[in-house]
């Protein structure tokens, strides 16, 4: 009864653990991306790792250049994305609330906007970034379409 017990309750633990495929499933993140809209050009660098993704995001908006370091990783058996802005040498952390092969979201519901962060793949040359959650009383969200580049 007791190695019943011990197989139920790790069945258990296992399947309530975050993706750990989550190096194999996002594998498609790995690569340049960019996405120009008006006078705006985004571009996220992306460097698959053996313990996860290190990543760049570059806007450049007419004379005005503002870049972070991306950071994927799993801390403490939790996947984890952070952002560092190096503008105000801050770090923004959102926990992995779910992955498959073609996208994977991150929350944190402490943060002030955007609470949720989500990638997804649409086919191998295109990803959507989905930035959402609630700003004040509005819920608010903004998708951006990158190309491979």
């Amino acid at each position: 009864m007791n190695k019943f017990l011990v197989i139920i309750v790790g069945i258990f633990l296992v399947s309530c653990t975050p993706n750990s495929n989550l190096l194999e499933d996002a594998s498609w993140l790995n690569g340049n991306w960019k996405r120009e809209y008006n006078d705006v050009k985004q571009i996220e660098k992306w460097q698959q790792t053996e313990s996860g993704f290190t990543g760049q995001s570059i806007v450049v908006v007419t004379d005005t250049t503002l870049m972070h370091t991306l950071d994927i990783r799993n801390t403490d058996n939790n996947w984890e994305l952070t952002k560092h802005e190096a503008e105000v040498d801050m770090d923004f952390t959102f926990v992995l609330l779910s992955s498959n092969a073609d996208s994977m979201v991150f929350r944190n519901k402490e943060n002030v906007w955007p609470q949720t962060i989500t990638y997804k793949k649409i086919n191998a040359n295109e990803m959507e970034l989905i930035i959402d959650g609630q700003d004040g009383t509005m819920n608010k969200n903004a998708a951006f379409i990158f190309e491979r580049y």
